[in-house]
């Protein structure tokens, strides 16, 4: 086996020994109950609460932008907290195929050895080169995240709270029943009154 291909295993079985403890010690810290969202440490990325539901960010941003619903300048933020996730993502995991066609398709492949050089070398640039993109688009999107907390935060300090029509859907979405409205009992002298059951 060429030592270019052994010496590549070996770094990235290093990377990913020197990773493992940092991923697995992860641990998702739950706010107290609120409204208002908090920006969490998740297993691998970092994701909102509110009401204390967990939405995740993810390799692919997640859903997120469900934290936030009702507030369009929260949800674009976390639109774009999303798509830059998921061009990131998309650039790692292509960084690292190139990678390993470099190492190891290319030299089944191309027989003449000074050809086999110059495409490796074509492969390993371009693999650093998406590597780095990536990591810069995924540094890129985390602002996003916390603008589209913030927001919302901003909006309910502001007085604004959700209509009971979004409400309810999250609660269906999360497999809750709708809180229905309740009829009061009619007392003599007054006419019958519509009441509704606490949030």
């Amino acid at each position: 086996m060429p030592r270019s291909v052994v010496r590549s295993r070996g770094i990235r079985w290093f990377i990913l020994a020197a990773a493992l403890p940092a991923l697995t010690a992860c641990t998702v810290y739950e706010p107290v109950r609120s409204p208002r969202v908090a920006v969490v440490k998740g297993p691998f990325r970092r994701g909102l609460v509110r009401d204390g539901v967990y939405y995740g960010g993810g390799t692919f941003g997640g859903d997120v932008d469900e934290a936030v619903e009702g507030v369009p300048e929260a949800v674009s933020h976390a639109h774009s907290y999303q798509t830059l996730s998921i061009l990131g993502s998309v650039a790692l995991f292509t960084s690292e195929a190139a990678a390993i066609g470099g190492s190891l398709v290319v030299p089944a492949v191309v027989d003449d050895p000074e050809t086999r050089s110059d495409v490796r070398l074509a492969v390993i640039v371009s693999s650093i080169t998406l590597l780095v993109t990536g990591v810069v688009l995924h540094l890129a999107a985390e602002p996003h995240l916390y603008d589209a907390a913030n927001v919302y935060n901003d909006r309910l300090d502001a007085g604004w709270r959700p209509s009971r029509a979004e409400r309810d859907g999250e609660a269906e979405a999360r497999g809750a029943k709708p809180l229905a409205p309740v009829k009061a009992s009619t007392q003599q002298g007054r006419a019958p009154q519509e009441a509704r059951t606490p949030l």
